[in-house]
């Protein structure tokens, strides 16, 4: 395993961020797909809020039973409507689940091989107000607003209305653009997109 230079014992690690429907999971297959280990913070939260997950019990403590299915998993649609609405639901939640995130991508980060690992982040631009020190890169998938809404509406069933209030809780995209180290246009094909994710994945490595 090569160590990473800023702390010395796992690899360096890049966050993967962009904005709702922008191709984060697209572009982070590509990176599964040159032998790069991904960590997705979804995923994670994906794991922690179904069936037996490790919050589970902590957040039926906190929130109603109108916000969980019948097999007992967190309703993250109906949560997600409600905490648009409801800022102090909304920082409960966080206070429940961001650290538990936090640890278990620690865990995974540590356990890591290779000359560097991703970190998706969806919202890693609003939830970090500083750059930790352990981060070595910061790549953007980006495009056009335009294009996050055709994309949005055709893998689900968001409505315009939904897509505006989602993106209302994200930060401009020149506030994004402005925390990259690296940027990846997904304003084009799929084929363009792979092309430009594997360009930015031998920059790295020749960087690492």
């Amino acid at each position: 395993m090569k160590k990473n230079k800023i702390s010395g014992n796992y690899p360096k690690v890049v966050i993967l961020t962009g904005g709702i429907a922008s191709g984060k999971s697209t572009v982070s297959a590509f990176f599964e797909e040159f032998n790069i280990e991904v960590i997705d913070m979804d995923k994670i939260s994906y794991s922690l809020t179904t069936n037996d997950g490790k919050v589970l019990e902590k957040l039926r403590e906190e929130f109603d039973a109108k916000f969980f299915k019948v097999d007992g998993s967190l309703n993250k649609e109906k949560v997600r409507n409600e905490i648009f609405l409801n800022k102090k639901l909304k920082l409960k939640l966080e206070r429940i689940l961001h650290p538990m995130i936090a640890k278990e991508a620690k865990l995974a980060t540590l356990s890591a091989v290779g000359p560097y690992i991703v970190h998706v982040v969806p919202l890693w631009v609003e939830i970090n107000k500083k750059r930790k020190s352990d981060i070595w890169k910061v790549v953007v998938v980006d495009c056009p607003e335009n294009i996050q809404r055709i994309r949005a509406f055709k893998r689900s069933t968001k409505d315009a209305e939904t897509f505006d209030r989602i993106k209302s809780h994200q930060v401009s995209r020149t506030a994004r653009l402005a925390a990259a180290d690296l940027i990846i246009d997904n304003d084009g094909s799929l084929e363009s997109l792979r092309e430009k994710s594997l360009k930015v994945h031998n920059y790295l490595l020749n960087n690492a």
